[in-house]
């Protein structure tokens, strides 16, 4: 014969959970206090001059307005899955802005591959696509090789022919 199943009964808390649950309570208590009182996140680098001259640079590739009300210098390699995973929400967060300048700076670290498309955008930028190109291969679905390069070019309407007579010079 099936007897009906009872629901469990719910108990009441001990001693020992009482107090964990209180010194949990006053733990991140104490923790949000810290953070509250704490100095902000970063450092002012506004009396750096090398920073300040890297902002103030008008022949890095850059998107944004000149007059932007602030300048923010992005290191990316094209090959970085931390970079190609942030940049839609970057681009997006910029162009809600309206009045950030981003000045790219290309840092090829994961190989060979990454310092060819570094400078292949570099050669782009004398075309003055380098904002799209950038944002494209940020975006492509793949490894960014030579094929990955031809193939978004051809996308974006690189005059191929020019961008290898740059990339010789």
């Amino acid at each position: 014969m099936n007897r009906p199943v009872e629901p469990p009964r719910a108990r009441a808390f001990g001693r020992r959970e009482l107090l964990t649950i209180g010194a949990l309570a006053a733990g991140a208590w104490g923790v949000s206090w810290l953070f509250r009182r704490g100095d902000r996140l970063g450092t002012d680098l506004s009396d750096n001059p090398g920073v300040m001259a890297m902002l103030a640079d008008r022949t890095s590739p850059g998107a944004g307005p000149a007059d932007a009300d602030l300048a923010m210098a992005i290191f990316t390699d094209y090959n970085c899955p931390v970079c190609r995973a942030s940049s839609p929400s970057l681009h997006d967060a910029v162009r809600a802005d309206g009045a950030v300048r981003l000045i790219y700076r290309d840092w090829p670290i994961f190989g060979d591959a990454s310092v060819r498309a570094a400078r292949f955008a570099l050669a782009v930028d004398r075309q003055r696509l380098y904002p799209p190109l950038h944002e494209a291969l940020m975006t492509y679905p793949g490894a960014i090789d030579d094929a990955a390069l031809r193939e978004v070019a051809v996308d974006i309407g690189v005059d191929r022919a020019r961008a290898e007579r740059d990339l010789a010079e």
